[in-house]
């Protein structure tokens, strides 16, 4: 059986990461009008979302695609955080720097290389 690279799992865990990411936001939102949490923590809380979402959107990419669960979790990671620029720019359109664009983007595709490497073992 020869085996490629399947672009249907990449988008199908990215499309579960953006599920996951609308879930947690959901319980977030809950928590934080029933709790005090302080506005400096809500920026790196958003961030603990973002990279949690990549995780499972990852992890389920490489179940999927059964074999080389790195590669397609670093591929979902990355075009997860991408997506996310790209609408954000649309949405929101100010000027952002490339070096934290290139920052986030090797972090989110390192996340998606792990959570990859244990989902395709699951």
């Amino acid at each position: 059986m020869r085996r490629v690279f399947r672009w249907d799992s990449i988008l199908a865990g990215v499309v579960a990461g953006y599920l996951a990411s609308l879930v947690c936001s959901a319980v977030l939102g809950a928590v934080m009008l029933k709790s005090t949490i302080a506005q400096e923590t809500v920026p790196s809380i958003i961030s603990g979302v973002s990279f949690l979402s990549i995780a499972i959107g990852s992890g389920y990419a490489a179940l999927r695609a059964r074999w080389a669960g790195w590669l397609h979790g670093a591929a979902t990671g990355a075009l997860y955080i991408v997506t996310t620029i790209l609408i954000s720019l649309v949405l929101f359109p100010e000027p952002l720097s490339m070096v934290a664009v290139l920052e986030r983007t090797v972090i989110a595709g390192l996340v998606g290389l792990v959570a990859g490497a244990i989902g395709v073992n699951l």
